[in-house]
């Protein structure tokens, strides 16, 4: 094998991005006068997650003995080209089975983006939201199994958890009255930004996470205002932690100007703000678990979009649902 193709690597696949994906990936190759089928068969094999290898299991475990590239592509290109909806058509037409056992099509379905790959929440949020489009014995019980056996979600999962004590806040009745909100960082530099304003509605828990170039607080004043206040209104208590931001004579002359009570946890008891915290642990493990590339900026949508439409187990519903 050459140097070129040994030094070679590719990008982990983009299961919504099939086509250009393998576009790319023939540019490089191009780009390095490697033309033999082998090698590029077993580089786009290497780059391929484990979710996305599974699902091409038949393929991989045993490939022609020609044109084993080609069938890899066609392969990929067919099932991951389609639309979540006509993969799951397509899962739940038994002609389509094949020689597959119906536990390998339990977790094809569990497979689907819709279901795996937005914020990768527990068992019973995962059950919920697969309830809503399949039913079949035993599910819950696959569930559990198949979320412990997800390389991403166990490999990125907090081991220790910091119990925090109970908040003597109690639950506004009115949406977008109570915020919590503290800053996430130094995360790995990603389009300028290094650090994440992190912000909860107290009532539906609707979570946005707005990045920064750095924590001064003008910079967290502006991003408040801009990816909060001015989208959704002026709240009329902020709780958060003692950090210089939300400390400083000008984030308290702010609030007093909007009118806004400031709450800030004891300087001995930080984990208080219990609410921010959790919240953190679950953003950084979505991160982590979708990161194919160090662009957490690009992702940070797609995570925000599977914690706002995942069941809250304590509401019954997900914030989506709420607001």
């Amino acid at each position: 094998m050459s140097i070129e193709a040994v030094a070679l690597k590719l990008p982990t696949f983009w299961t919504t991005y099939s086509l250009a994906w393998f576009a790319q990936t023939e540019a490089q190759f191009a780009s390095r006068n490697l033309s033999s089928d082998d090698t590029r068969y077993f580089h786009d094999v290497a780059a391929l997650d484990s979710q996305t290898a599974t699902t091409a299991l038949s393929v991989i475990a045993s490939p022609p003995l020609t044109n084993k590239y080609e069938a890899l592509k066609s392969f990929l290109c067919s099932d991951f080209g389609v639309s979540e909806t006509e993969r799951a058509n397509t899962l739940l037409d038994l002609s389509g089975l094949g020689d597959r056992k119906p536990s390998e099509l339990m977790d094809s379905m569990l497979a689907l983006d819709v279901v795996h790959n937005l914020s990768h929440p527990g068992v019973k949020a995962t059950v919920e939201m697969v309830s809503d489009k399949f039913v079949w014995h035993g599910m819950r019980k696959q569930v559990s199994r198949w979320m412990k056996e997800c390389h991403h979600r166990q490999s990125s999962k907090i081991q220790n958890h910091t119990k925090a004590p109970l908040e003597h806040f109690s639950v506004p009745e009115k949406g977008f009255s109570h915020k919590n909100i503290d800053i996430v960082g130094p995360l790995p530099f990603s389009s300028g930004f290094t650090y994440l304003l992190t912000i909860i509605d107290r009532n539906t828990r609707w979570p946005e996470a707005i990045p920064l170039r750095g924590i001064t607080t003008p910079q967290c004043v502006h991003a408040l205002i801009t990816g909060w206040i001015a989208r959704f209104g002026v709240p009329g208590d902020i709780s958060s932690d003692r950090g210089s931001q939300f400390t400083s004579s000008l984030w308290s002359e702010i609030a007093a100007r909007l009118g806004v009570k400031l709450h800030h946890t004891s300087a001995y008891h930080p984990q208080a703000n219990g609410m921010v915290e959790r919240f953190h642990r679950t953003l950084k493990t979505a991160l982590k678990t979708r990161l194919t590339c160090p662009n957490w900026v690009e992702e940070l949508p797609w995570v925000l979009l599977g914690l706002r439409t995942t069941p809250k187990e304590d509401l019954g519903y997900s914030s989506a649902e709420l607001v």
